[in-house]
């Protein structure tokens, strides 16, 4: 009896990878879906909830009010979020019934309540950039970005923020969104800052910073109370409804209690045409603001950011920083591809930022990866 032959064809590669890039879309449904519900602000309120209690608790979208909340579809939503790390299964009661609650994950990130709070960013996410992403293709094949394709009644495409805040509860949700990405952000800057050896030099006794675009004030917040004792303060400069909603939402310009003045302050203006309303200071942070534009008005931004800072002063700017052969890292090309789809700008290299700051007159230009969300890119003026 012959032996059967062994086939010479070479193993197929593993399917996981692709049926993750195929299902990943679903995922981040879930998660918009459960926030747009208030599923976890309805669990936090009661504490471990069945389905049939968060469906009794949950407010549905002004679209969708007429349809009779299933507590069937509630409870498949509950066990996905489960499955995906957002909620955890318990037994509460006698005889025990199945309830869920909230894991740390949510309790970290998924409440408005939390200071790393980005339910705004979901659901811009969610409302904004899934549209948009759906034409993705579009934007690849025109090389700009899909919100006419999207957003066919939206108005001048010129205008890229006047279509990503139309209104002020608009322009208040993205403010929410970037702010809880600062937050999550800040902390890595600093501590790569820290291990690069350069903090104390870039934020030395009585600096200023000044954050350009900055909103809500969240990133340069951050860096003041790490150097508190070194009494570091900031303005942000930004546009007069950015402003007013930071000061009302944000704490902007709240004065300190044991300083007794406003360790962050609001300046209305417009960064990019207002230069001479910029104050000179020590430190100039441009976070995630290059990254909207084409290469021309970004060393427009940097003059500006030049002429304000005093000699020996420095730029940051936060962003995530490409590998210079632009193939990663993940996150980062992703992101590329979302500033495609919406704006005139991408991600860059370390190498293509060093260009930019170079252009302008900036030296000594370090590209410090941090492992967290931001990477940072510190240069100085001499």
């Amino acid at each position: 009896m012959s032996a059967t032959p062994r086939s010479t064809a070479p193993m197929p590669a593993p399917v996981e990878p692709i049926l993750d890039l195929l299902n990943g879309f679903r995922k981040s449904k879930v998660l918009f879906t459960a926030v747009r519900l208030g599923l976890f602000d309805a669990i936090h309120t009661r504490g471990p909830c069945s389905p049939s209690d968060v469906a009794a608790l949950i407010t549905p979208p002004t679209t969708l009010r007429n349809i009779p909340v299933s507590i069937d579809g509630v409870s498949r939503l509950m066990q996905a979020c489960s499955s995906l790390g957002l909620l955890s299964l318990t037994h509460h009661g006698s005889p025990p019934s199945p309830k869920f609650a909230l894991t740390s994950l949510a309790e970290s990130y998924l409440l408005p309540s939390s200071p790393l709070n980005l339910t705004g960013y979901i659901i811009h996410s969610d409302q904004v950039l899934f549209p948009l992403w759906t034409h993705l293709d579009s934007s690849v094949l025109s090389g700009s970005a899909a919100w006419a394709d999207a957003f066919p009644n939206a108005g001048s495409t010129d205008d890229v923020f006047g279509l990503l805040y139309p209104t002020e509860p608009d322009r208040l949700r993205f403010m929410m969104g970037m702010h809880g990405l600062a937050c999550v952000a800040a902390g890595s800057i600093l501590t790569t800052i820290q291990k690069a050896g350069i903090d104390t030099v870039v934020f030395g006794e009585n600096a200023r910073i000044v954050d350009l675009g900055g909103a809500t004030g969240a990133m340069v917040r951050a860096f003041c109370e790490r150097y508190r004792s070194l009494n570091v303060t900031a303005t942000v400069a930004d546009l007069p409804a950015v402003i007013s909603d930071a000061r009302k939402n944000f704490g902007l310009d709240s004065v300190d209690a044991e300083k007794g003045i406003a360790i962050v302050k609001g300046l209305e203006c417009d960064f990019v045409r207002d230069r001479e309303k910029i104050p000179r200071c020590e430190v100039v942070v441009l976070s995630r603001i290059l990254h909207d534009w084409g290469d021309d008005t970004c060393v427009k931004i940097l003059e500006g950011a030049f002429g304000c800072l005093e000699s020996g002063g420095h730029v940051l700017i936060c962003e995530m920083v490409v590998d210079e052969h632009r193939c990663g890292p993940v996150d980062a090309m992703l992101q590329d591809l979302n500033m495609l789809v919406q704006t005139k700008g991408r991600e860059r290299t370390a190498g293509e930022y060093k260009s930019l700051l170079e252009r302008v007159g900036f030296t000594h230009v370090k590209a410090l990866k941090t492992g967290g969300y931001l990477d940072v890119v510190v240069a100085c003026k001499w």
